[in-house]
C-alpha cells in the first residue's frame, strides 16, 4: 500500500489498526444479526456489499487513495457477515460426526484456491489492472444471486 498507494508507513499502519479493530467490533452484532435473520440474507449482504465496496474502491483509487482505502474497510466489515454466516451454514447442514473432518477440509481447499489465485489475479493484471477486480466483483454479485437459492 506504501508503494502503489505512496502512503506513509504510518497511514497504512494505522488502516491496519482500523481494520482490526472494526473486525472485532463488528462480531457481536453480526452475530446476533444471523441468529435474528438466518444465514441466507447474511450471505446476499456480504456479496453485495463486497461487490459495491470493492467497485466504489477501484473507482476511487485513480481519485483519492485514503477514500479507496475506506472503501476496502468497508468490504471488510462486511466480510464478517459471510464468515460467521457460512460457518453456522455448515455447522446446520452438516453431520456432527464428521462437522470437524467437514471444515479440516475446506481449510485444504481454501489453502489450494490461495495458492493459485494470485498467479490468477497476475495474469489478469497484467492484461488489465481492473480485469482482477471485475472478476472478482462479478463472482460476488453470482455469489449473490446463488444465496437466494438456499434453504
Amino acid at each position: 500500500m506504501v508503494k502503489v498507494f505512496k502512503l506513509s508507513f504510518v497511514v497504512v499502519g494505522v488502516y491496519d489498526s482500523l481494520n482490526t479493530l472494526i473486525s472485532l467490533v463488528i462480531q457481536i452484532p453480526v452475530g446476533r444479526f444471523i441468529d435474528k435473520y438466518g444465514e441466507k440474507p447474511s450471505f446476499i449482504i456480504s456479496f453485495l456489499a463486497n461487490s459495491i465496496c470493492l467497485a466504489l474502491f477501484v473507482a476511487f483509487t485513480k481519485i483519492n487513495p485514503l477514500l479507496a482505502l475506506t472503501m476496502l474497510l468497508a468490504k471488510n466489515l462486511f466480510t464478517a457477515f459471510y464468515g460467521n454466516a457460512s460457518r453456522t451454514y455448515i455447522a446446520k447442514k452438516i453431520d456432527k460426526s464428521v462437522l470437524s473432518s467437514f471444515y479440516c477440509g475446506m481449510s485444504s481447499l481454501s489453502s489450494i484456491i490461495s495458492m493459485i489465485g494470485p498467479s490468477i489475479g497476475y495474469i489478469l493484471w497484467s492484461i488489465n489492472v481492473d480485469l482482477p477486480f471485475i472478476t472478482y466483483i462479478s463472482g460476488l454479485l453470482l455469489l449473490a444471486i446463488l444465496s437466494t437459492k438456499l434453504k
